[in-house]
């Protein structure tokens, strides 16, 4: 019995990291995607929590509506909603050190951009244009440096559609484009047969880099090296 306990000891530790190393993977397998927001929260009409279907709309900001009455008003007033949904006293800066859309470069005081409440620098005037085609985007970025920017662009869930601008989920720490916003949804419903989706297209991306047979990969001889012939 004295030579069993040891024995019983060690199977009983094998059993318990089984167990944690089970219980790891259902909880990664059960993570779920996301999609920011960075909208007014409260009605600047009506003092009235919002409705993230309801929205006026111009120069690529949003400002978020209680109801669709109030929708005219605010396009009527921007100006002086705008200020009243994201007051200048609290915006929120990203404080980012590097450019989103150029992670190689330093972000710059001099190109610095604004959306809906939030501030973040670039690092020239192009990228200043650029982050106005998707801004959402790039203010994520901006704000979680640690994102793996996928790039994909086609989408992962519509497969045979086109990646849409500024539509997009994350995921498992990867920023993943969609087509539309019912990817959102789709994605949660089955997020473990999106995962796979992802690294099958990750895999394939991998196996697109490496040199075709027959072919030197960048930076390989062309032809192998011949040694001098020296007397005797």
């Amino acid at each position: 019995m004295t030579r069993l306990f040891p024995l019983i000891l060690i199977a009983a530790v094998f059993v318990s990291l089984g167990v944690a190393a089970e219980a790891q993977t259902t909880k990664k397998s059960a993570a779920k995607a996301a999609s920011p927001f960075y909208g007014n929260t409260i009605c600047p009409v009506c003092n009235n929590p919002i409705d993230k279907k309801l929205f006026a709309k111009k120069n690529g900001e949003r400002i978020y509506v209680c109801q669709k009455a109030a929708i005219a008003k605010t396009q009527e007033n921007w100006d002086e909603y705008y200020a009243k949904a994201y007051p200048a006293a609290k915006v929120i800066d990203a404080k980012n050190i590097k450019c989103p859309m150029m992670p190689r470069k330093a972000a710059k005081k001099r190109y610095t951009v604004t959306f809906q409440g939030h501030k973040l620098g670039v690092c020239c005037k192009k990228c200043k244009r650029k982050f106005k085609k998707q801004p959402r985007k790039w203010l994520t970025l901006a704000l979680n440096s640690e994102l793996v920017n996928v790039k994909n662009p086609k989408c992962l869930v519509m497969k045979d559609k086109r990646v849409k601008a500024d539509s997009f989920v994350v995921f498992r720490g990867q920023l993943i484009g969609t087509c539309c916003d019912d990817c959102l949804d789709t994605i949660n419903k089955n997020p473990a047969k999106f995962a796979t989706s992802l690294k099958d297209h990750q895999s394939a991306g991998k196996r697109k880099d490496l040199p075709k047979p027959g072919k030197p990969s960048k930076g390989e001889p062309t032809t192998a090296p011949t040694s001098k012939k020296t007397g005797a």
